[in-house]
């Protein structure tokens, strides 16, 4: 950044005077939503079956800027009725 300043010479010998100053800005990101990608808008399946959740992907730019452990919290909810898990290890994290 640059701030320029002029007395434009109302007063004094010499006319207009300037100074100039440069500053360097560091700009910080903000906090930024994570990003979910491939999660499709509706799922149907019939009463007491198996519904396997496609895959999905995120990304939090956050966390990618920062040299941190990446750390999130992942929730999974409905409203009616309830979901069971049969194989932990189907959660993945790459």
């Amino acid at each position: 950044m640059t701030i320029t300043i002029n007395d434009r010479g109302h007063k004094g010998a010499g006319g207009a005077l300037t100074t100039r100053k440069e500053i360097l800005l560091s700009i910080e990101p903000q906090n930024d939503p994570p990003r979910l990608y491939d999660a499709p808008s509706n799922l149907t399946a019939q009463e007491d079956t198996i519904l396997e959740l496609p895959i999905m992907y995120f990304e939090d730019d956050d966390l990618l800027s920062h040299q941190v452990v990446p750390l999130f919290e992942l929730s999974i909810s409905v409203q009616h009725g309830e979901i069971l898990s049969t194989d932990q290890d189907a959660l993945q994290s790459t």
